[in-house]
Order: structure tokens, then C-alpha cells, then sequence
């Protein structure tokens, strides 16, 4: 099988198809799921800058910050994300999911460090708790000018991650029927065009045998119609001179078998061949 002309034909392809297939299909995911994140990243932004604009009149004055909970959590609630309210000395005074006493200084998270450079950040980090990846954006909340604290929210990417997987499946599944319906079709193209040679070394095995050949089909115009077409004259051409020597030594035959006289044939060197 491996030796076959068609097996050397199809396989490669079917390989060459299954890489263009699973590499599209690597590309397209890591496309949409970067695409997504992006998008996210934009809206999860602007509502940061937001809460923090809501959040400056309330730390301005300083502590206690007696509405502070009430803010973050029905920020948390209406968006559906987890908010964090940090100082500048990365103490956490407000949490949507936990006592904020019992957190630890958040002054070493890549994300507060930017915004408290003034910068709006992001930053993708993996939860082992969540056993997901957080998208995590943070605001500066300044008061005239003065950075006087950070808002961050935090939102899971399991979502984002889930119609990644199902995209793969997809993916997946139309590289299988794919690769199927391209095997089918090679090993269609291949035996189509490898019959007539097929037909052909039948032809010259039979001629090789002395035995009559029929003239094999030679409608197409393409390099195997050519070849065919000229083994057909050669073909006719042999069978021809076959059939003249048959004709040549039947009539040899019946003159010899006439004669009375006995015929001594020797070659060049006097040596006795045929009496």
C-alpha cells in the first residue's frame, strides 16, 4: 500500500491539509479570544474610570469613608464585577468580596503600582481560587490633581474561555470531516487518473507473452491520452510484424516440407544449426 502511486499521492496532501487546517485553526482562536479580551478590556476601562470619578468626593475627605461599602458594592452588583478600592499605601478599604481588614497590602499588584503612576492599567493574572484567568483594570482616583487612591475591578475570563473551547471543538470537528472528504477525494482523483496505466502495463504484459492487444482507449487528451495513443501504433506496429514473420515462416514451412533434397544450415563458423 505505502509502495502504491496513490498512497504517495494522497497522504501527503491529507498531511499538508490537516497542518493549514489545525494551524488556521490556532490562529483564528488565539484571533477571537484576543479580540474579546480587547473589547472587554475597553468597556471594563471606561466603566473603572467611571467609579473612580464616583469614588473621589468620597476619599477626599478621608476616613471613615462612612458610604464607601455602599458604593462599591451596588458598582459590584450593577456591573457584575468584583471592585476594589485601594490608598496609595496599597491598603485596601473597600471590597465587594471580602472584609477589606482581611486583605492583604495590595501596594506589589502590577496594576495598583500603574495606576498609582497615574496610568490606567491591565493586567491578566491566573486565580487558583477561581482556577481561572481575572482580567483586572485600575484607575488613579485623584482629587485636584493628586492621586489619592486606586479603583480596580476584577472580572472572571472563564466566559471568554468557554466559546474559546467550543470554537476549538469546532474547529476540530470541520478538520475531520475535512481531512475525510479530501482523503476521499484524492484517492478518487488518483485512481482516475492512474486506471489507464493500470490498463497499460496489463497491455504490455500480454504483448510481452506474445499474446494479441487490443487497442486501449486513448479519449484523453492529456499526457496519459498521449502515451496511450502511442502505445497503441507500437502496439500495432509489433502485431503487425508478428503476424508478417508468422505469414513468412508458415510459407518457409511449406517450401521446406516440398523439397526432397535434405537443407544443412551452419553459422559463420562452419558449426552445424539445424539439419
Amino acid at each position: 500500500m505505502r509502495d502504491s502511486f496513490a498512497y504517495r499521492i494522497a497522504v501527503p496532501y491529507l498531511i499538508l491539509v490537516i497542518l493549514i487546517l489545525a494551524a488556521l485553526g490556532v490562529f483564528l482562536s488565539d484571533f477571537m479570544e484576543n479580540t474579546y479580551i480587547d473589547q472587554l478590556t475597553t468597556q471594563q476601562l471606561a466603566s473603572t474610570r467611571l467609579y473612580a470619578n464616583q469614588l473621589s468626593p468620597v476619599l477626599a475627605p478621608g476616613k471613615p469613608y462612612p458610604s464607601l461599602s455602599d458604593i462599591n458594592s451596588e458598582t459590584s452588583y450593577l456591573l457584575g464585577v468584583r471592585t476594589t478600592v485601594i490608598l496609595p499605601d496599597g491598603t485596601v478599604v473597600a471590597d465587594s468580596e471580602r472584609d477589606a481588614s482581611t486583605l492583604e497590602n495590595h501596594l506589589d499588584r502590577p496594576e495598583v503600582k500603574g495606576a498609582l503612576a497615574g496610568r490606567e492599567t491591565k493586567e491578566i493574572r491566573y486565580s487558583d481560587t477561581l482556577r481561572s484567568r481575572l482580567l483586572y483594570t485600575a484607575t488613579p482616583i485623584r482629587q485636584n490633581g493628586t492621586v489619592i487612591g486606586v479603583a480596580r475591578m476584577a472580572i472572571s475570563l472563564s466566559s471568554i474561555e468557554a466559546h474559546t473551547s467550543s470554537f476549538h471543538q469546532i474547529i476540530f470537528a470541520t478538520a475531520g470531516i475535512t481531512a475525510l472528504l479530501v482523503l476521499l477525494l484524492a484517492f478518487g482523483i488518483t485512481y482516475q487518473t492512474l486506471q489507464p496505466l493500470h490498463e497499460l502495463g496489463d497491455a504490455v504484459t500480454r504483448l510481452e507473452s506474445g499474446k494479441y492487444v487490443e487497442s486501449i482507449p486513448g479519449r484523453r487528451l492529456d499526457e496519459i491520452g498521449r502515451l496511450s495513443n502511442a502505445f497503441n501504433r507500437m502496439a500495432a506496429q509489433i502485431s503487425a510484424q508478428i503476424e508478417e514473420l508468422r505469414t513468412e515462416r508458415s510459407k518457409l514451412s511449406a517450401v521446406v516440407s516440398t523439397m526432397t533434397d535434405a537443407i544443412l544450415i551452419v553459422d559463420a563458423e562452419g558449426v552445424v544449426e539445424m539439419i
